[in-house]
């Protein structure tokens, strides 16, 4: 019979062990799972081993240890209507208040596992809503990875600046369009070889990005009426 534990191993520390005969599994808040043999765990640290190799895990990023077989993970369910409203709505205020890159980073990237689970949903196919909603989201992406790609650079950055400057959602906002291209806000740190879509990313990332915010709020609205 299984036997579920909780042991408090400091403030930052609360772990599930849960009693079977087979291989033991540490569990990460990132939900990545590693399988051995559980030595102990303390506020210092949650060690394992596998295969003869000791590992140890910080307590603060570990989620749960299991004596045995772990539960299945499963996948989160599709998200409804209101769901996927509260979260556009959650990601406008935030971007209205002024906010830093990762802040805004992290918002969009919680918003679009909803709203994208919500889009997905066959249930919803044909809801009038679901237009607005997913252009709304993409708005924030392309902001998202221009902004990225003005505070990266390099490499990384130039491929961030590519991908804003080549969604397709662009040319739906007429404001951002129109930034992306002007030529007088472009250029800032781009060489003769710069492909259209970088130059255009990189104008959205330093004048743009206020007009895409302020279109994908003009559809969370256009959303909101078309909503039942």
């Amino acid at each position: 019979m299984n036997h579920v534990y909780r042991t408090l191993l400091a403030p930052i520390l609360a772990i599930v062990l849960v009693s079977l005969s087979y291989a033991d599994v540490v569990e990460l808040k990132t939900g990545q799972r590693v399988e051995g043999t559980f030595k102990h765990a303390t506020p210092a640290g949650v060690v394992i081993d596998v295969g003869g190799q000791t590992i140890t895990f910080e307590p603060e990023k570990v989620r749960a240890i299991y004596f045995g077989t772990a539960p299945i993970q499963t996948q989160p369910g599709p998200s409804t209507l209101v769901d996927a409203m509260k979260a556009l709505h959650a990601l406008q205020a935030v971007t209205s208040s002024g906010l830093s890159y990762q802040e805004h980073a992290t918002r969009v990237a919680d918003a679009k596992a909803i709203v994208d689970r919500y889009l997905a949903d066959a249930a919803f196919k044909d809801a009038p809503s679901r237009d607005p909603m997913k252009l709304a989201m993409d708005f924030y992406v392309v902001a998202e990875r221009a902004w990225h790609g003005r505070i990266t650079g390099g490499p990384v950055g130039l491929a961030s600046y590519e991908a804003a400057g080549s969604h397709p959602a662009v040319a739906r906002c007429p404001k951002a369009q129109a930034v992306a291209a002007d030529p007088s806000k472009r250029a800032r740190g781009a060489s003769p070889l710069s492909s259209e879509a970088y130059l255009r990313g990189e104008a959205l990332a330093y004048y743009g990005l206020r007009d895409l915010f302020e279109c994908a709020a003009e559809q969370i609205g256009r959303a909101e009426r078309l909503s039942p």
